[in-house]
């Protein structure tokens, strides 16, 4: 059993205050952002315009965030303060309103230039996957996503018994599987071609059936439990649809593209 994080959750840098969840998820925006300016630039792609559908992935991706989480897992926040609830964005995100709703803003961008978009959501997902990293590492060290009581070596001592994380088992996941495979991805790239929506896919199909199989770990047994629709979470009902968009977009991705510009 893993002893929970026990050191500052806030810390003061002078005059300001900061929570260490939500500095690590600054932390994990600048990193992403930095990752998707050196790939653009290395596949030739205008880094203004790559700011542009950064800003537009980020600013969507939060307000997704935010809708996903109040209207699948907390309607009673929409009972109590009706659609200001929905602009609260501050107040609970959820991570796959975060992922659909970046997409919808960056295919809202380039549908507005006419251009095709793959090449720019492909590097997108990559930034993502590498903030994802301090993301689900501040998950981890707030212990905010319990699950069910357990024998297993990797759980958390929390205050009413050892419990799965599942913020860790993301942090791990996205460790030593999606950043892996982001790697093996650009090794074939560079032997193969590249083929534009293929990171997006190979990471959503990845991705998809790994989150819909850790849900069935989540806590039910504590006060505010995600809920469940015959059995399954919101989550796991996008995931299955995540899922098989991810495989039709994989069979789509087979023809090489020569060059992005």
């Amino acid at each position: 059993m893993i002893p929970p994080y026990s050191g500052p959750l806030s810390f003061s840098v002078g005059p300001l205050h900061y929570q260490l969840f939500g500095a690590l998820v600054v932390t994990g925006v600048l990193v992403g952002h930095r990752v998707v300016l050196r790939l653009a630039a290395a596949r030739g792609i205008d880094v203004a315009e790559m700011r542009a559908a950064a800003a537009w992935a980020l600013v969507a991706g939060f307000i997704g965030a935010h809708v996903v989480d109040t209207v699948f897992y907390h309607p009673e926040k929409i009972a109590a303060d009706g659609v200001v609830a929905l602009l609260k964005i501050w107040d609970g995100i959820s991570s796959y309103g975060g992922f659909l709703g970046a997409l919808v803003g960056v295919g809202f961008y380039f549908f507005r230039l006419k251009k095709s978009w793959w090449p720019h959501a492909d590097i997108l997902m990559q930034g993502l996957v590498f903030g994802w990293i301090f993301g689900r590492l501040g998950c981890t060290l707030a212990s905010d996503h319990p699950g069910t009581l357990t024998s297993f070596p990797l759980a958390f001592a929390y205050p009413t018994g050892a419990r799965h994380n599942l913020g860790f088992y993301e942090l791990l996941f996205t460790v030593l599987v999606l950043v892996p495979a982001i790697l093996a991805l650009h090794a074939r790239e560079r032997s193969a071609g590249y083929r534009p929506g293929i990171y997006t896919a190979a990471i959503a199909a990845l991705y998809a059936p790994a989150r819909f199989l850790m849900d069935f770990l989540r806590a039910t047994d504590l006060p505010h439990s995600d809920p469940r629709v015959y059995g399954l979470t919101a989550a796991q009902y996008i995931s299955v649809v995540v899922f098989v968009l991810a495989l039709a977009l994989l069979r789509k991705s087979a023809r090489p593209l020569a060059t992005t510009a």
